[in-house]
C-alpha cells in the first residue's frame, strides 16, 4: 500500500466506523497491568516458564 491509499483507509474509517461503540469482552477487563500482564504470560506457551515468572511477580509484591 502506498502512503496515499492508507491515509484514505484512514479517513474511511473515521467517517463510517464508529469506534465509541467498540469494547474489549469483559475478560479483557482488568483492574490492573500486573494482572494482565500474569495472564499474557500464563496464557504463553512455556507452563513452567510461565509459572516461574508468575511466581517471581508474587514474591516480588
Amino acid at each position: 500500500m502506498q502512503e496515499k491509499d492508507i491515509a484514505n483507509l484512514v479517513e474511511y474509517c473515521k467517517k463510517y466506523l464508529d469506534f465509541d461503540l467498540l469494547a474489549p469482552p469483559n475478560e479483557y477487563d482488568y483492574s490492573s497491568l500486573p494482572l494482565c500482564v500474569i495472564d499474557a504470560v500464563r496464557s504463553g506457551p512455556g507452563l513452567l516458564d510461565s509459572l516461574a515468572a508468575v511466581l517471581r511477580w508474587i514474591r516480588f509484591d
